[in-house]
């Protein structure tokens, strides 16, 4: 296993460890905050639009905060991915979601591993190799590695997981760490400890109550505003009292 103390050593440039977990944890609170205003804004039962949104987002917001920082670019990873993803210094950046409630992050497997996935997976650390019943080693397979659009890194360039777990509720955890992939079911083989991320701050605060187009502190409420002022005709004694009409 790695030294968790020194596995960020040097991994993230001129960049301090601290920063870029920030940068990582804003990152996945807006992702998620923007998922949660779409499902709203879906006015539907179903998740899908969350998770749309959300699986989308988890990339998009992490290359808006690290646009413009010295160290950082962007990697197109080839024709498998959507989006782009991020290298920090010698860290290659993968955040993915691994469960809608909370869960062992020990217990966290890649969705749907593909051939992208596995060409990513060249900046790990092997998986312990499986030991036969006849004292034979074997690595475990998940298929050969093409290198294609991911030549160009450097070899020392280090896979980086971010596993998050989430739902429309919001973001419950977030860790970082080093992991081996064990096999085509997304099995990880952790070899530093996952460490937790620091919660971030939501920049979109009021989420379950707006309204479609404004802002939160428009929203009207049934008791909000001026109280009405009832308007009281006099008794008809009292309104003869004061000069008006009286009964005979």
């Amino acid at each position: 296993m790695i030294n968790d103390a020194h596995w960020t050593d040097n991994l993230f440039g001129d960049l301090e460890p601290d920063n870029v977990q920030r940068r990582i944890s804003q990152a996945l609170q807006d992702m998620n905050d923007n998922a949660r205003r779409a499902q709203g804004d879906a006015n539907s039962r179903r998740k899908h639009t969350y998770g749309i949104t959300r699986y989308n987002n988890s990339h998009e917001r992490l290359q808006e905060q690290f646009d413009g920082v010295e160290g950082a670019y962007r990697i197109n990873a080839g024709k498998s991915f959507n989006w782009d993803l991020i290298v920090v210094g010698k860290a290659l950046l993968y955040p993915f979601h691994y469960a809608h409630q909370h869960k062992d992050v020990r217990e966290a497997k890649i969705p749907n591993v593909h051939q992208g996935i596995v060409n990513l997976f060249q900046f790990a650390p092997p998986p312990t190799p499986i030991v036969d019943i006849f004292g034979d080693e074997h690595m475990p397979g998940y298929g050969p590695v093409e290198h294609g659009r991911l030549y160009g890194l450097p070899r020392d360039t280090r896979l980086v997981l971010v596993p998050f777990a989430s739902n429309d509720s919001g973001l419950l955890k977030a860790y970082w760490g080093i992991a081996a992939l064990v096999d085509e079911t997304g099995a990880l083989e952790w070899t530093t400890t996952p460490e937790p991320l620091p919660v971030a701050s939501s920049t979109r605060p009021t989420l379950d109550i707006v309204q479609r187009h404004g802002a939160a502190s428009e929203v009207v409420t049934f008791d909000s505003g001026d109280a009405p002022v009832a308007e009281l005709s006099p008794r008809p004694d009292e309104a003869g009292e004061a000069g008006g009409p009286t009964r005979p």
